[in-house]
């Protein structure tokens, strides 16, 4: 299929994926996708969305998978300063963005990122006395 028949919202995002694209503005990202601004926002609105809410998908998405790769490792998520960093924005502008998208503080959020990666770590550490109370008993 060419890349023009593909959704609006199809190709935007898929721009939106890619490295440094979230300094993309939306002028920029329309014209990666071969048409004007006006376009795309006309086309964005027809299929039910918007320029702002795939930038938006995309940046909670960027910021989520920079934790997960980080706690997959066994460590906690990054302070709001390091993703701010990694993700182009100031800090408070970081935090700003996070609770208009989520509408829950980053804090908030790395505290429930904690409690379940010790929840985790706490059924681990269980299964492993489990185990070694059944072969004490075998």
């Amino acid at each position: 299929m060419n890349q023009n028949q593909l959704p609006a919202t199809t190709r935007i995002a898929a721009i939106l994926q890619s490295d440094g694209a979230l300094q993309l503005t939306a002028n920029e990202a329309a014209s990666m996708a071969c048409m004007s601004a006006p376009s795309m926002r006309r086309k964005l609105r027809r299929e039910g969305t918007s320029w702002q809410e795939l930038y938006d998908q995309a940046w909670i998405q960027r910021v989520h998978s920079i934790n997960n790769k980080r706690m997959e490792g066994g460590g906690l998520a990054l302070p709001g300063k390091s993703i701010a960093h990694l993700v182009g924005y100031s800090v408070n502008a970081f935090y700003r963005c996070y609770y208009r998208i989520t509408g829950e503080l980053y804090r908030t959020y790395r505290r429930r990122m904690r409690a379940e990666m010790e929840n985790m770590q706490g059924l681990e550490f269980m299964d492993e006395q489990i185990r070694e109370r059944r072969q004490l008993a075998a």
